[in-house]
């Protein structure tokens, strides 16, 4: 009887356990795939329920998602329609996931890439991930001009040396740091499974966060871009910056480059209101025009409608400045 006894309670705290389990990966489950259906249904808000297209596409994402999550592929290989190879897998590559889904990946960003790269510029991706515009960049500034990639989560420079390389790319350059204002030591969380959640500091990473395991830190080491980088700012093209949150602090590592006339275009993913220093700086101190664009990482089509930027917007935007002429 009491061997019985012990067998009944030790089922019973395994059952409890594998129940814990259960309630512990569902949640984790849960939040990844909102924060992954968030880009979707959040910035394809203006879309008709009874547009067909609509429909359509958001029938083709959801199979498509439920096939990357119930495993039946693993190894992501995409070409683009440019012609660019991507690699990655189901777990880590937030970029090919992207790709898989949509087919493209923030074409409003792609196509001013294409439209204003020339031979011989100079590129600058800060926040560069897994190289989508690196590698495109390397592609349009061919081997005259550079590409800098500036990325410091170790995951994102594995995948991106990759793509480089099958792209047969030799004239990008790979920082593995932080750009900031100071040049110092600085650390930050990392999603260790299943990462598509973007950069290194959000909400989403910290409620992760507070579940064991779920991150680890990563120390690494922050720069300035104009100690970090010494190039002819006449040849310096465009600057695109995603450092989730971390813009404005960009910037100041590189206010000495902004003295006299800097011509050079920024595109920058910002919440417009919320980022008074941005603005200040660029629209009212410096004299750039701004234009504003969806952040369309899972985009509804390829349409991109740049717009006059709103400085009360108060929703995550890419935002361009420029002083050339501009066209639509």
């Amino acid at each position: 009887m009491f061997v019985l006894s012990f067998l009944f309670i030790l089922l019973i705290f395994f059952v409890l356990f594998l129940a814990s389990i259960s309630i512990i990966l569902s949640f984790v489950f849960i939040l990844i795939f909102i924060n992954i259906n968030f880009n979707f249904f959040y910035y394809n808000h203006k879309a008709k329920l009874s547009d067909i297209t609509y429909i359509k596409n958001t029938l083709k994402f959801i199979v498509k998602m439920a096939s990357l999550t119930l495993g039946s592929k693993y190894e992501l290989k995409i070409t683009t329609r440019d012609n660019l190879k991507y690699c990655g897998d189901v777990f880590d590559s937030t970029l090919c996931k992207c790709l898989y889904l949509n087919n493209n990946y923030e074409p409003s960003v792609t196509e001013y890439l294409k439209k204003t790269l020339k031979k011989g510029d100079i590129f600058i991706d800060v926040g560069a991930n897994e190289g989508m515009f690196g590698v495109l960049a390397g592609k349009l500034v061919g081997q005259t001009g550079k590409v800098y990639c500036i990325e410091p989560l170790p995951r994102n420079i594995s995948i991106l040396k990759k793509n480089i390389r099958i792209n047969n790319l030799n004239n990008v350059i790979i920082y593995d740091v932080a750009a900031g204002d100071e040049n110092k030591d600085v650390s930050f969380f990392d999603i260790k499974i299943n990462n598509m959640l973007g950069g290194a500091e959000n909400i989403m990473t910290t409620l992760l966060s507070k579940i064991p395991g779920m991150v680890q830190l990563i120390k690494v080491k922050q720069r300035r871009l104009d100690t970090l980088i010494n190039e002819p700012l006449d040849k310096i093209k465009l600057i695109k910056i995603d450092t989730e949150g971390y813009e404005e602090y960009v910037l100041k590592g590189l206010d000495t480059w902004l003295i006299g006339k800097c011509s050079i275009d920024f595109i920058i993913e910002m919440n417009p209101s919320k980022s008074k220093y941005i603005t200040d700086l660029l629209l009212n101190k410096h004299k750039y025009t701004g234009y504003m664009h969806w952040m369309d990482s899972v985009a509804y089509n390829d349409n991109v409608n740049w717009e006059r930027l709103d400085i009360n917007c108060n929703t995550q935007k890419n935002v361009l400045f420029t002083k050339n002429r501009w066209e639509n």
